[in-house]
């Protein structure tokens, strides 16, 4: 983990061992993790997996008969959640 600060001081030495050594770093704000800088191939394969788990989802909810009940109509969800952007 490094801080805010740590990033901005070694920009480019982080970038480079992410490219190049396949590391990862979490960088934190106030102790707490922010966001992560990783290489493209992890995020694809984070991508992958939720995208997985979304169609696994919907297959179960298809199967469980869920999806064949009358939904909510449109302007249902924008009076309890407001109009969407």
């Amino acid at each position: 983990m490094i801080t805010i600060k740590e990033l901005r001081e070694n920009l480019a030495e982080i970038v480079n061992r992410v490219a190049f050594g396949g590391e990862y770093f979490v960088v934190t704000r106030h102790g707490k993790p922010l966001v992560a800088i990783v290489m493209p191939f992890d995020l694809q394969l984070c991508q992958t997996l939720e995208d997985y788990d979304d169609a696994t989802y919907m297959e179960e909810r298809e199967a469980s008969g869920e999806l064949d009940k009358p939904g909510i109509p449109l302007d249902e969800v924008v009076r309890r959640h407001g109009p969407f952007e």
